[in-house]
């Protein structure tokens, strides 16, 4: 042990330095309390560091986490979902059927054969640039009138009505030729979803038929063979030349 002041060897525990009477009383309790301080700051250093790892450590995880999100979202949608078995199901479906009688299904098969023919050919009217300019703002019309002119070679005019903004738009093979507007009563919407492309000229009736259903009432003109049918309970009135070809279709709504 060395005195502090003199720099000369003294013994251990010494109280006093014989050679410069220094008190090492004061020194000892400096030294007690320097080495108190020491372990202090060893300690704050210790805690800093383990703070600052474990903050690592909680950064890397959530990177982790944000990066394996980001890839199961961007890979979800290229999973190919599994198609069913098509065979399989209608083999059983063939299987089940086998119990019907066999006339029957003839019958059946013939009628869906039929009724699958009409819908196949039946044409549909094209839509001028205008018709689809309004349709585009405004939808189909909630009402419409379609004539065939026999007498112009069988030139289309259409009425198409609006009753929402009460105007209606008159189309000469569709062109549009004019409209205004018009008064009318509130309507009641159906569930009746037919448009004016449905009805082209030379339907015959029972192609009419395969689009709006059964016909509620037949009305037949003996001196000029006419016919007159009505369809959805006067919804839609359809006539037909006496060679079974439409010239006429009259599409309206009830009233409230």
């Amino acid at each position: 042990m060395y005195c502090p002041s003199c720099g000369k060897k003294i013994i251990e525990d010494s109280k006093y330095c014989k050679h410069c009477g220094y008190s090492l009383t004061n020194t000892s309790s400096e030294l007690s309390e320097n080495k108190t301080v020491d372990k202090n700051n060893n300690r704050g250093k210790k805690n800093y560091f383990s703070i600052f790892f474990i903050t690592l450590i909680s950064v890397a995880f959530v990177a982790v986490s944000v990066i394996l999100t980001f890839y199961i979202l961007n890979n979800i949608n290229k999973i190919e979902p599994v198609e069913a078995d098509n065979e399989v199901i209608e083999t059983k479906t063939i299987d089940t059927e086998t119990i019907v009688d066999d006339s029957s299904d003839a019958q059946q098969n013939e009628i869906d054969e039929n009724t699958s023919e009409e819908n196949s050919i039946l044409p549909k009217e094209d839509l001028s640039q205008k018709q689809q300019e309004l349709v585009t703002f405004l939808g189909y019309p909630d009402e419409f009138l379609v004539i065939f002119d026999e007498g112009n070679n069988n030139a289309r005019v259409e009425d198409w009505i609006y009753a929402g903004i009460e105007r209606y738009f008159i189309f000469n093979n569709g062109d549009y030729e004019g409209g205004d507007y018009i008064i009318l009563e509130d309507i009641i919407d159906d569930n009746l979803e037919i448009k004016p492309e449905d009805f082209t000229f030379g339907l015959s009736s029972k192609q009419v038929g395969a689009i709006l259903g059964e016909e509620d009432e037949i009305i037949v003109d003996t001196n000029t063979g006419l016919k007159i049918i009505n369809y959805a309970g006067g919804l839609v009135i359809c006539t037909f030349n006496s060679d079974d070809k439409l010239i006429n279709v009259s599409r309206k709504k009830d009233k409230i």
